[in-house]
């Protein structure tokens, strides 16, 4: 099946930007106050807000909302999610070794192998 470049474009701007939200999310939760804290002043919640990590996370999280509505009206859901799912979970393994120095064990490795296989096979 061919898709147009502009699809493409779609389906690389829900990904790119779901993986930035996800990264900037990372980082908010660093500053997200504990339960105890919360209960014992609420305020700290609203303390949060100002994080301006949480807000990159609001605004590429709706652009990636947004960018995937044009991807599945285009391609059927059947293909574009299971692509974009190994796609972003990829990129944001990758990114969070270099970021946040999250290493995966080899077992971890096998099964995201097993997953860009699977997903090669559903699709061909």
């Amino acid at each position: 099946m061919k898709y147009s470049a502009e699809t493409f474009g779609l389906f690389c701007a829900s990904v790119l930007s779901g993986v930035i939200g996800q990264l900037a999310v990372k980082n908010a939760s660093r500053s997200f106050p504990s339960v105890h804290s919360i209960v014992q002043d609420p305020l700290e919640l609203l303390t949060f807000l100002k994080n301006l990590y949480l807000w990159i996370w609001i605004v590429f999280a709706s652009l990636s909302a947004v960018t995937w509505i044009g991807v599945v009206k285009q391609v059927p859901l059947s293909l574009a999610y299971p692509v974009t799912m190994t796609v972003s979970f990829l990129l944001v393994i990758v990114a969070s070794n270099f970021l946040f120095g999250e290493h995966l064990t080899t077992i971890q490795w096998v099964g995201i192998v097993s997953m860009v296989i699977g997903v090669w096979l559903a699709v061909s």
